[in-house]
């Protein structure tokens, strides 16, 4: 089966999010499953890190899309990366193909 799992955060992040993310991703690789994640480029805590735009990590294909990296300072910063993200993968999913995934998480 094929799974498409989107989220801003995604190792090697350490916000909780991207950690319990990447157990259920590399679990369902070792279950023989295919599985994509569609993620931020920026870490959570510290936005000036800015991760591959793409990668495998232990049977899971990584892709990770644009958005600003405002961070956690102030909430116009944090809904300007959420909204930036969001407008990023409305793009990056009006290009899959049906046949891409089975389900999306």
């Amino acid at each position: 089966m094929k799974f498409l799992i989107i989220t801003q955060v995604y190792w090697p992040d350490t916000a909780s999010t991207a950690q319990h993310l990447t157990d259920i991703a590399e679990y369902l690789t070792s279950q023989q499953h295919e599985v994509t994640v569609i993620s931020g480029r920026h870490a959570y805590e510290n936005p000036s890190i800015k991760y591959k735009p793409a990668e495998e990590r232990n049977g899971v294909i990584i892709k990770r899309i644009k958005s600003t990296s405002f961070g956690k300072k102030n909430v116009a910063g944090r809904l300007m990366d959420f909204f930036t993200f969001n407008c990023s993968l409305v793009f990056k999913l009006a290009g899959l193909k049906k046949k891409e995934a089975d389900v999306m998480i």
